[in-house]
């Protein structure tokens, strides 16, 4: 399941409100979205929440403003811890995960400079839909190659007690990169546990037996 992580500014509760409103729209389409107001609980360390949520997410959307800009550039609070992250992965080459939408304000003002060079998406003029379609498909059609809906994932290798604590090697386990436990099941069937550091859920892996 593609994963879809929002990082924005607070600018006031009109525009946190549209934020939840796109991140609404974008599950009900299919999609895992991570946002701060559903998902960051009382207790969780923000930084590792804000680490795990850019390094486990298929694409990234800057929700840009002129203050979004403004605490981007100046590594200010939360934005500019994102920003660090974000920054860090692009310049190791996963600049595609990365998508700017302009929201608010011109391109100069509200656009990260590190972002400026890039194609953003105009969703200023709530009227005109075509955009966020246009965005959707694009996140729905460029997500991970095997779009697998249950827990359960069948390994195409024998299981080895050496990588368990590795992250996952299949694609669409990116996610589930807490190890959990392993073992064996009553036919002797290999399996490794992991949990979602975000979402808390489990995703089992039944390993190939050894030839």
């Amino acid at each position: 399941m593609t994963r879809v992580f929002f990082s924005y500014s607070h600018d006031d509760d009109a525009h946190k409100a549209w934020v939840s409103d796109i991140a609404q729209d974008l599950s009900r389409r299919g999609l895992d979205v991570v946002l701060d107001q559903n998902d960051l609980k009382p207790g969780l360390d923000i930084h590792q929440f804000a680490e795990l949520a850019v390094e486990t997410s298929d694409f990234v959307l800057l929700i840009c403003t002129p203050e979004y800009a403004r605490k981007a550039n100046n590594r200010v609070r939360g934005v500019g811890m994102e920003i660090s992250l974000i920054t860090s992965e692009i310049y190791s080459g996963a600049s595609d995960k990365f998508i700017a939408i302009l929201r608010h304000g011109g391109h100069e003002e509200s656009i990260p400079r590190f972002m400026k060079s890039k194609l953003f998406v105009d969703l200023r003029d709530d009227a005109n839909e075509e955009p966020w379609e246009q965005l959707c498909q694009h996140l729905i059609e460029n997500g991970p190659a095997s779009q697998i809906g249950t827990l359960f994932y069948e390994a195409l290798f024998p299981f080895d007690e050496a990588r368990i604590h590795n992250q996952p090697r299949l694609p669409e386990l990116r996610r589930f990169t807490e190890f959990v436990e392993f073992g064996q099941t009553e036919n002797k069937r290999w399996y490794v546990i992991r949990r979602d550091p975000i979402r808390r859920d489990l995703a089992t892996i039944f390993f190939q037996n050894p030839e």
